[in-house]
């Protein structure tokens, strides 16, 4: 990314640049809380005064793929089951 000097000088280039250059590091769902941060913080600067225009009013958030949950099998959902009456057991045993 290149030298900027002043928020006024970032364009929505170098905001692109700077998430091409970070996607290599981070998750996708970590660059879109980055660009939504971004994007705040230029939306606030403008309403404020502190930057003439907002670079980040474009820019888009990076897609997170929807992914089904991973549910437990039919066995795992036994084993769990009977450790938690297993528990309980113990539970009443240690009790009374």
């Amino acid at each position: 990314m290149r030298g900027v000097v002043s928020l006024n000088e970032i364009t929505l280039n170098d905001l692109r640049s700077w998430m091409a250059t970070e996607s290599h590091n981070h998750a996708r769902s970590s660059m879109a809380r980055k660009t939504v941060a971004v994007r705040g913080f230029f939306a606030w600067g403008y309403e404020h005064g502190v930057v003439g225009v907002n670079p980040a009013a474009t820019l888009m958030t990076p897609s997170i793929p929807n992914t089904l949950p991973t549910v437990l099998t039919e066995s795992q959902a036994e084993q769990l089951l009977d450790c938690a009456e297993h528990s309980e057991a113990l539970q009443r045993k240690n009790r009374d």
